[in-house]
């Protein structure tokens, strides 16, 4: 008999075996270590990725995630190291100097840019941006560019040659819907108008 962890994943209650929310935990807690900028906001799209490849996969003979399917989680979001080197607390020089007893230095700020646009990493064929079967609008949504642009794209490159007809058709074949909780939370901050 194992013990079970309740707890949230981007507000989804998940039931998770002991070791797998360990082994959950110390991944979140090293990722949040390396993010630079927003850690709320990325590690809210971090979690709500997660969450959805968990919903995903529980099912009626399956309700409890286990470290299975966390390794899976981890492969799909990837390696800590992915996010860049662990932001320490490491005393520079200036500060031995002034833990010394020497005055202290002028300090000059950095300006940090950091993008507002939180990249999906998962390609989904957009439930909200379609004409035909919403690929030019999921491929917007993943590149953020206009959707306009994609879809004049297209239709030129379908034009000169039919490779790009071809792509398009393989792309609705084998590129999922966009998940219905996914195209909820992106109605309200909806990048890309309706044509």
């Amino acid at each position: 008999m194992r013990k079970t962890v309740n707890t949230n994943i981007a507000s989804l209650p998940f039931i998770l075996d002991e070791n797998a929310y360990e082994e959950l935990r110390t991944y979140l807690d090293d990722i949040e270590s390396r993010l630079l900028g927003d850690k709320v906001s990325q590690m809210a799209n971090i979690e709500r990725r997660i969450a959805n490849m968990f919903d995903g996969r529980l099912s009626e003979e399956q309700q409890v995630v286990d470290l299975n399917m966390v390794a899976d989680a981890k492969t799909m979001i990837g390696s800590p190291e992915t996010f860049g080197e662990v932001c320490s607390s490491v005393a520079t020089p200036t500060e031995e100097v002034v833990a010394a007893g020497a005055k202290e230095p002028e300090i000059v700020e950095e300006e940090v840019v950091v993008s507002h646009y939180d990249y999906p990493t998962l390609l989904y064929r957009s439930r909200t941006e379609y004409i035909i079967a919403g690929v030019c609008g999921g491929l917007a949504t993943y590149t953020n560019l206009p959707v306009k642009r994609l879809r004049i794209l297209f239709v030129v490159l379908t034009a000169v040659g039919l490779l790009t007809l071809f792509a398009y058709l393989l792309l609705w074949y084998f590129v999922p819907i966009e998940p219905q909780k996914l195209s909820e939370s992106s109605d309200d901050n909806s990048v890309n108008s309706k044509i």
